[in-house]
Parts: structure tokens; sequence; C-alpha cells
């Protein structure tokens, strides 16, 4: 995923060495300091900004790994721990001496306590992640981590609380009754009623799956995500969360058997105990691990579909309706579909119906792994026969029995007469997906859109369309996009997953997402993606960056 050389990280490392915070009056008779030093810490002027004195003078340091910007708070905090107190200051060998009269970068010490790690630790700051190179970089990013775990400072308000949370108070959202939903999440009874009534018909893979209940809005999401789970953790779910799958006496002997008897190695020890019975234990297995889950896979008898190449029964026979099909093969003859959510604008589609069908639609196919009826799928516009089709896919199926592909080009060989690999091999894979890099056709910059290969007068024109950041579907593309050629449109894309998207593409989205804000991003999204619009704007809120989010929001989706 992180392409982007060494080189460029190093730049805007630099970059962010300079000028962040204001000089205070005066700095000219500020000194530079030794390497190694201590001094009287005489005034907090930010969160990572102090002004010392030495025998030799006062000392303008910055605190290495500390981002700036910190609240009154913080500030506050930091001054009341070290103003007036005698401390060690260390610099960094990896770090340029400063010019004299600037800022001097050290770490700071106070009786054995290493300050800087504290006050991001105890979520006062961020860290500042252009500093990659420095020492205690990794310290650095864990004690970030570690505040943005537990939910403190910045993160206290922040839409991802307390870890120590998740399993208090818990409750499973895929078997949880009305009444336990409405009870124990903040909730009214008729969206409690609604999230029974959706799960009915699409089993909740993800708790971001609920942005799709009816009456859910962005706000009673957040305020619930982390009080509701898709898979309980017979290992360590508290009694009331076992309650919301089973009677409350099945939970009381499952927390009893962990004691007794040690913790679960395999679920159907639930039944292998005594715990339960055989048929409570088929009705609940799917929503049932050993370990912490946040996604799981559930059983779908009805078919999978590439909807880059299935024909329009394929795609109907995957859970699509008909004018959804349609919309399906009308769109992609224009440009690749990324998402199934790229064609929510179109009036065949909508949030739940669209959510209800995309765990049976991939964009590309994993020729080693797929299902027969995906496999299918791969051939649908070819128009080859029944016969030949069979052939092929049984051909297939028996090859990768005992030995996977080990090459796309490897399947050329098991086409069916009809079949043009050039293609379909755009859109399958073996093991991991080699997929082609993209950018955001509404928000890439001229460079950027040349970088795919158009010309520079196609992308100068392209930059300056009028309509250009209102383009949502294939079909509302100008005819001088609609026009290039299959290599370039590859590289285009019209909305963004930020759940998913790689470093280049969100970069495309504005010239100020820069690759430390990108890759601030990535780790935010590591743990637990993206539930709704409402927490992707408070990271940025928390990057003071609302301005930049507001200009690419309309291209951003979460699925």
């Amino acid at each position: 995923m992180k392409k982007l050389t060494r080189g460029l990280t190093l730049f805007l490392a630099m970059i962010m060495l300079v000028g962040l915070l204001p000089v205070p009056a005066n700095a000219s008779s500020y000194i530079t300091l030794p390497p190694s030093t201590s001094a009287t810490v005489v005034r907090v002027v930010d969160v990572n900004a102090i002004v010392v004195r030495t025998a030799n003078g006062e000392a303008l340091v910055r605190l290495i790994g500390v981002m700036p910007g910190g609240s009154q708070q913080a500030v506050n905090h930091l001054a009341g721990q070290i103003v007036g107190r005698n401390v060690i200051l260390n610099s960094d060998p990896n770090l340029p001496i400063q010019p004299h009269g600037r800022w001097n970068y050290m770490y700071v010490h106070l009786d054995g306590r290493f300050i800087n790690r504290e006050i991001v630790e105890m979520g006062f700051a961020l860290f500042n992640d252009a500093h990659y190179f420095t020492m205690y970089f990794e310290q650095m990013e864990e004690a970030e981590y570690i505040a943005g775990l537990v939910g403190l400072g910045f993160w206290a308000t922040d839409m991802r609380q307390p870890t120590l949370l998740r399993h208090q108070d818990r409750i499973n959202i895929n078997t949880a009754t009305q009444w336990q939903i409405y009870n124990r999440l903040d909730v009214d009874m008729v969206l409690a009623q609604a999230i029974v009534s959706y799960r009915n018909t699409h089993p909740i893979r993800h708790v971001n799956d609920l942005v799709f209940v009816q009456g859910m809005t962005g706000e009673d999401f957040a305020r619930n995500r982390y009080r509701m789970g898709v898979s309980t953790n017979i290992n360590t779910a508290a009694e009331d969360e076992l309650a919301t799958m089973f009677t409350l006496a099945t939970a009381r002997a499952i927390t009893d058997s962990r004691v007794t008897q040690g913790p679960f190695t395999n679920i159907n020890q639930l039944v292998g105990r005594g715990v339960m019975t055989q048929l409570q234990f088929n009705n609940a297995e799917h929503f049932i691990s050993l370990e912490d889950e946040y996604t799981i896979e559930l059983y779908r008898p009805s078919f999978r579909a590439n909807i880059n190449l299935a024909s329009q029964m394929q795609l109907t026979r995957a859970g699509a309706t008909p004018a959804q099909a349609s919309a399906y093969i009308a769109q992609r003859a224009i440009m690749p579909l990324r998402n199934v959510q790229d064609l929510m604008h179109h009036a065949a589609f909508n949030t739940q119906n669209t959510n209800a069908i995309a765990d049976n639609m991939r964009t590309h196919t994993n020729i080693n792994t797929a299902p027969r009826s995906e496999i299918e799928s791969l051939f649908g516009s070819t128009g080859i026969t029944t016969a030949n089709l069979n052939t092929a896919v049984n051909n297939i199926i028996s090859h990768r029995q005992n030995n996977y592909f080990g090459s796309v080009e490897e399947f050329r060989g098991f086409l069916p007469a009809g079949a043009n690999f050039d293609n379909i091999a755009p859109f399958i894979y073996v093991d991991e997906p080699e997929l082609p890099w993209v950018i955001n056709l509404n928000r890439a910059t001229r460079e950027q859109l040349e970088a795919t290969g158009m010309s520079a007068e196609t992308a100068r024109l392209i930059s300056i369309n009028t309509q250009r950041g209102s383009w949502l579907l294939p079909s509302q593309l100008p005819a001088i996009v609609r026009n290039l050629p299959d290599h370039v449109m590859r590289h285009l894309s019209l909305r963004t997953n930020i759940n998913t998207a790689d470093q280049v593409e969100l970069i495309s989205l504005d010239p100020s997402m820069t690759l430390q804000i990108v890759e601030r991003i990535e780790r935010y999204r590591e743990e637990i993606p993206f539930g709704n619009m409402a927490e992707v704007q408070r990271l940025f809120d928390l990057m003071n960056m609302r301005t930049a989010y507001n200009r690419f929001a309309p291209q951003i989706i979460l699925r």
C-alpha cells in the first residue's frame, strides 16, 4: 500500500519541522542548546513548545514527536508538571541541528518521566508522525494508540469509545430481542424494532451495516457503536452479553464453565460440556467465536457474481433486480465499477437494497477461491454456449482442487471458446488482488490526471470542467472522459472508499492530503473501519482540516 518513496516522506518531514508555531518575540535572543543538557522550564508556549533557562541563557524547545495545537487544558497540564522544574534535555541524532536562535528539538525528561511520550499517552497531544526517523518514533506511536484505545484527552470526545467498555454492557445485535436492544442501547422502541426487522432479512456482518437501518441517524450509530457486537467471544463476554444470545441460565452456565473447566478451545465444546443443546448451538453458531471479531462470514444460499463481467441473468441470480442488473451493465460499459456502491445514485438503488446484495457481488474475483457461480459470471458477457461454459468451469474447479493457479496468465488456458482473456484479466487475481492504482476523477489535480496516461490537454480540460465534482455515475461523464482509452479509465474512480482506498487515491482527494495525513487515516481505520461520515468528519476536525473535508466529502463512501 505504501508506495510513496522514503525521499518524499523525508521531504514532508522537513516541512513539518519548520514554521508550525509562531516564534516568541525576540527569538534571536534565544540560544542553541548542546545535544544533552539540563535546564529549568520557564514557560509553556504550546503542548509541544516550551522555553527553558540554562546558565548561558534562555532557549526555545520543541518536544520531538509531539504535534502542535494542544488545547488550553493540555497546555495548563503540561505547565503544571514542568514549569519551574529542572529537566534533562536530549536531542535526537537523526534530527538536524537547528540554526542559532531557532527551536531546539529535544526529548524532555523529568525525574525519570519521559514527558514527550507522557503528554501523548494522556491524550493531551497527537504524536508527530513526520518524525518517523527518530529514535523513539515507535514509542510515540504506541503512546497515541493507547490514548485512543482508552479514550483519553483528544480521544475522549472522539467517536471511538474506550476499549475497556466494549465488553461491558454490550449486546449481540444479531440475537438480542427488541426489548433488550431498547433497554441496553440508547435508542427508542421504534428504532429497536427497525433493527430487528432489518436483520431478519439482512443478518448483520459488521456493526457498520447498521447505518443502513431505516431511521438510524449518524448520531444514533455513534452513541451505540461500541455497545454492539455481531459476534460474541464466549471466553470473555460478560453474562449480560451472553444473555442477549441465550437464556440467563445458559449464560451463567457458560461463565461457570469457563471458571471450572477453563477457556473454551472450540465452540463445539458448548455442547460437549453440556452447557447447551445442539439445537441452541445450531441457532447461535454464526454469532459466537473464541476471540474478538468485528466481522463475521455468513452462509448465503444465493449466487455470487462479478459485477464487471456477469450477464443480466447472473446478476439477478445473485440478488440484483432486473433494473439493477441493467444499471450495472450500462455503467460498466463506460468505466470499470470499483464498488457496489458506485451506483448508489442510480434510480434503481437505495441504501438498503444495495447493502442487501453487496455480499453477493464482487468487482474482482480470486480465481483460486471463488465459488462456482462467481467463476461462471466471469464469462457472462461472452455469449458462449451452456455446454462450453459448464465444461470450462468444471475444468477450472478440478484444476484448483490439486494445483492453485499461480498467475492470472495461467488462467488463459482454461477459457471456453469465445471468451476474450484480455477483457477478463483486469478483473481477476490470485492470492492478493493486483489492482490498478486509481485517483479520484472528481478531485485529482491536473498533474495527477496526466499520470494516468491521458494527454496534458485532456487533463487540463477535465480539471477546469465546471461540472467536475458532481460526477457520481459513469453515465454523467462528459464525452471527453467517456472517450478515454480503457488503460486510462482503469486508473479513475468517481468516489473514494475511505475504508479501503490506498495512499495514491487518498492523496488525490485534495492538495492538502499529505502523506502524514494519509497515514493517520490508515492507522485510524486499521482496527475498525469508519462507521459513518460523522466519524470521518471528526477525525479531520482533530487534524484542523474541516475546510478540506468539506471539499471532498461528497466523493467519499464508506463501504
